[in-house]
């Protein structure tokens, strides 16, 4: 199976093919022919997912800076010193960064002079699904496959 190699080339090695029996035991409610069970992947709720930390930095005196490109920048003696363009360019010192550039994380790392900061793999989400597991209502997470009549269950 084409998902099955996909996966496996990046680096989801625990899928599993089950058949009709099998996912019914796991998941009553939902009629399928067969299914694909993905233990150590999901979907997450992107958008409940950044309100949520977004309010826990607020709680903690953090701030949101948006549009507001990465210039530069270096480590300092207590923290980081970045260089944010955008209308109102300004330095800022900070004692913490995060870095949520997505795909171009290892690119900010680098202009912050903190090349390092960003370990190959990191964009992976799998600790982050592991501990969402709980939020879930059914037995399995439902998600629609490239493919007409396809659906990937994790």
């Amino acid at each position: 199976m084409h998902y099955l190699d996909t996966a496996r080339a990046n680096g989801v090695d625990d899928l599993r093919v089950l058949q009709r029996e099998e996912w019914r035991e796991l998941e009553p409610e939902v009629e399928a022919v067969a299914a694909i069970l993905s233990p150590s992947t999901g979907i997450v709720d992107s958008h409940a997912l950044m309100t949520s930390l977004l309010g826990d930095l607020q709680r903690a005196g953090g701030t949101l800076v948006c549009n507001s490109p990465v210039l530069g920048g270096a480590p300092t003696g207590g923290g980081l010193r970045v260089d944010v363009g955008g209308a109102d360019p300004v330095r800022i010192a900070s004692r913490t960064v995060v870095n949520c550039a997505g795909l171009r994380a290892p690119q900010v790392a680098a202009a912050l002079g903190t090349p390092g900061m960003v370990p190959a793999g990191a964009l992976r989400a799998r600790p982050l699904v592991r501990a969402l597991r709980a939020l879930r209502r059914f037995a399995a997470w439902f998600t629609r496959c490239p493919r007409p009549a396809g659906w990937a269950f994790t």
